[in-house]
């Protein structure tokens, strides 16, 4: 979100989140866009309350529903499972005080479509759709034996010839001991040139390489995210969730 509000203001758009410094601003309708966590607009009596205020019942224009797919994913558990975050599964319910709802996501295939518009109850909704296909995108698949990271072995090469000047290469992976595998594989395979200018004292604001999950440190997750804006010397993350909400330039990513 911070990142959003950040790209926000260089539209000159003014834009803030729930739970910030700016909750009398908020209260009383004085930024364009406000970005708040599913949990934020339906559990929090304060903002799902503000929505039926009058500032907001006359200039709210409607509510945007971002990488919509996490509805169902992340919003519905497995017969038998509790879901991962319900509060995505019931959106739906802010549709008796928004006037519209704008939908967006890039990775729901038709069937997966129609469940998004009856959780949103958006049954009548406008579709548009726009092929996946970029000449900027190409994809590959390889298959990698057990535990052999070989594979990554250009992306060693990369860091070793282009330090900070290389883009930013994003490998996701499906688990967190996978995060910690593929890390250590890099850090262990580039030495001293995991650090820029291969400093001798490895401060961690000169690691070339991250890692991004629900585990990792507050201060590292910044290092990170600072990095890929330009403001940071990290160049490859490997992570179970970076991506949703963030504007950069991307050389590559994998998928372990």
């Amino acid at each position: 979100m911070k990142d959003q509000i950040k790209e926000a203001g260089k539209l000159e758009v003014s834009a803030t989140q729930l739970g910030g410094m700016n909750d009398t601003d908020i209260l009383h309708g004085r930024f364009q866009l406000v970005f708040g966590s599913p949990e934020s607009w339906l559990l929090n009596e304060k903002w799902r309350n503000m929505l039926s205020s009058e500032v907001y019942r006359e200039n709210l224009v409607g509510i945007v529903v971002d990488e919509v797919h996490v509805t169902y994913k992340w919003g519905e558990g497995a017969k038998g499972e509790a879901a991962f975050r319900e509060s995505f599964s019931r959106l739906g319910e802010l549709r008796s005080i928004a006037k519209e709802v704008l939908a967006l996501t890039a990775s729901a295939d038709t069937k997966n479509r129609r469940r998004v518009t009856k959780l949103l109850h958006m049954e009548n909704a406008t579709k548009v759709t726009v092929s996946p296909n970029r000449t900027n995108i190409r994809l590959g698949l390889t298959q990698v034996p057990f535990n052999d990271f070989s594979c990554m072995d250009w992306v060693l090469k990369e860091v070793k010839d282009k330090a900070l000047s290389m883009s930013p290469i994003i490998i996701y992976c499906k688990s967190l001991k996978s995060v910690g595998k593929v890390f250590s594989y890099i850090k262990a395979e580039l030495g001293e040139d995991a650090w820029i200018e291969r400093d001798q004292d490895h401060k961690a604001e000169n690691l070339l390489i991250g890692m991004f999950h629900s585990k990792t440190l507050t201060h590292h997750k910044q290092r990170v995210l600072a990095s890929f804006n330009g403001e940071g010397s990290c160049r490859v993350v490997a992570t179970t969730a970076l991506g949703m909400g963030l504007n950069f330039s991307l050389y590559m990513f994998m998928c372990i």
